[in-house]
């Protein structure tokens, strides 16, 4: 999508593998325009801390290994994207997850709103290299890493100061088994949204400052 006009654009997604910086970009993203930056990882959480009709239904599901199912978490963003923050603009991060999710998605007024995804790019072995030195903190959900972008503390949160860890899953298999999950559920919304003229592919390679900048020149924000 040419002309991207900041102006007109308040509603987006971004589409990107594990290590791609979707967290880091989003948080940004949302700062600079004022919106509410949406997870679905962040709202299942807070569901399930909630005592709401969905908490134990929710719990129950993922501590037994399984997925909450595709209605409820289209559900669940769309009524998320409905609260007052959101009335200006919204930036979702990691969802869809698939084209499926996509096309329930669509049906709703939010989805209907929806105005552009943003695929991030770059090689899968500079994946790989950035997941192998994530930290994560499992308190507040914050990502670090070690060479890109170090805490200020070793191995000790910025934001809430509790401990961060490697993740089992940031280990170099398990790396590489997320990601042809990636390629295989969600890589296809490329295509989706591309073909409803709804894409802008950024390059994810560089510092977040230098992949930032990209972005907001992409998106025409000063």
């Amino acid at each position: 999508m040419d002309n991207i006009s900041s102006k007109s654009i308040s509603r987006l997604l971004l589409i990107g593998p594990p290590g791609s910086g979707k967290g880091t970009q989003g948080d940004l993203l949302c700062q600079k325009l004022g919106v509410p930056h949406i997870s679905t990882g962040d709202l299942l959480r807070e569901i399930v801390e909630s005592g709401s009709e969905d908490a134990s239904r929710f719990k129950a599901l993922m501590a037994s290994g399984k997925f909450v199912s595709d209605e409820d978490i289209v559900r669940i963003v769309d009524e998320r994207i409905g609260r007052p923050d959101a009335a200006n603009g919204y930036l979702l991060d990691g969802f869809p997850r698939s084209v499926v999710q996509a096309k329930l998605f669509a049906g709703t007024p939010a989805g209907k709103a929806l105005e552009l995804a943003i695929a991030m790019i770059l090689p899968e072995d500079l994946l790989v290299e950035r997941l192998c030195g994530r930290l994560t903190c499992l308190q507040c959900g914050a990502s670090f890493h070690e060479k890109n972008r170090p805490p200020k503390v070793a191995d000790v949160c910025d934001n809430c100061k509790s401990a961060l860890v490697r993740r089992p899953d940031d280990e170099p298999v398990a790396i590489r088994q997320r990601l042809t999950v990636y390629n295989e559920k969600t890589k296809p919304l490329i295509d989706f949204y591309a073909a409803q003229g709804r894409l802008s592919e950024l390059p994810a390679t560089g510092s977040p400052e230098d992949v930032f900048d990209r972005l907001c020149k992409m998106l025409n924000v000063s």
